[in-house]
């Protein structure tokens, strides 16, 4: 199994967590969902392999957690909703690759997919954060 692939509770885990600290540390990250269309586990492989794949093609920082029966959750970090149109196509391109190569005979592997990004907050300055007391 690939290091960055983890179960979903696990998954749901490092989310909660990441989320608090890109909220504090005020950095972006998303959650992309990606599923195969047509997918079927005898004509394209596993829906690990698939994730492995993703996770190839996608930064050391970022999560995989495979959703059975259809598709392949991923934990961008620092990723913004501007980026997730290139993550995606970078690993379909992966995907498509290896499909291409294992003689699959499929001309094209589409997905359907959706993502959330949770964005950076502004820094906000009140009187009372900028204030020092003096003693």
């Amino acid at each position: 199994m690939h290091p960055r692939i983890v179960n979903e509770r696990s998954f749901i885990f490092w989310l909660g967590l990441e989320i608090e600290k890109a909220r504090r540390l005020r950095y972006c990250m998303s959650v992309l969902s990606m599923s195969p269309d047509g997918f079927d586990r005898q004509a394209t492989g596993s829906l690990q392999r698939i994730a492995a794949l993703a996770a190839d093609a996608t930064r050391a920082t970022d999560l995989l957690v495979v959703r059975p029966p259809d598709s392949v959750a991923m934990m961008i970090i620092d990723g913004d909703l501007s980026s997730l149109a290139t993550i995606l196509k970078r690993v379909s391109l992966a995907v498509q690759i290896f499909f291409q190569g294992n003689g699959e005979g499929r001309p094209e592997v589409t997905w359907s997919a959706g993502g959330r990004a949770f964005r950076r907050r502004s820094p906000r300055h009140s009187a009372s954060s900028t204030r020092r007391s003096t003693s």
